[in-house]
Parts: structure tokens; sequence; C-alpha cells
């Protein structure tokens, strides 16, 4: 892996990831080895571990410590959402 974006645990007794979110929430995927890559592409691997975690809402961030919860991003979604009504007021289009 380029950086250590996840966190490796044991997921129901099967090994997989973790990742965290600045507001303090948490989720984890089991992950089955990866056939065919003789621990070679690790790269590949991480990819998956994203894909994963995207489908359940995550938004990865470059580091560990810029990923993003499903919460946090409606929440900031929304604010960038009422910061775009509330200037377009002010230019009179609303």
């Amino acid at each position: 892996m380029k950086a250590k974006l996840f966190e490796p645990v044991s997921v129901e007794n099967r090994r997989g990831y973790r990742i965290s979110c600045s507001c303090g929430a948490v989720a984890r995927v089991p992950m089955n080895t990866v056939r065919c890559s003789n621990g070679r592409d690790s790269d590949f691997e991480r990819r998956l571990v994203e894909r994963k975690f995207e489908k359940l809402g995550w938004q990865i961030g470059e580091k560990a410590s810029e990923h993003v919860c499903p919460t946090c991003a409606r929440a900031r979604a929304a604010e960038r959402l009422s910061a775009m009504i509330g200037r377009a007021r002010g230019r009179g289009l609303g």
C-alpha cells in the first residue's frame, strides 16, 4: 500500500480493515486474501478495500486522518448547499 490508509483488524474471525472519521465513527470490513497477487500488488488490495468502504458511504481521504464517515459527509454536503443558496440569495437569485 502506498500509505497506511486502513488499519488491519480481525473482523468476525477473519482478516479485515478498519477506518475511522474525525468524529469518532468507525467501520470495519472483512477482506479475503487476494488470490494471484502473491503479495506483489498491495495497491490492488488497497483499491478493493477503498471500494468496500465507499459502498458503505465513506469518503476516502489521501491520508488516514482525512477519511469522512457517511454522517459527516451528509452534514458537509448540507453545509455546502446552504452556503450556495445563501450566496445565490445575496446576488438576488433566490
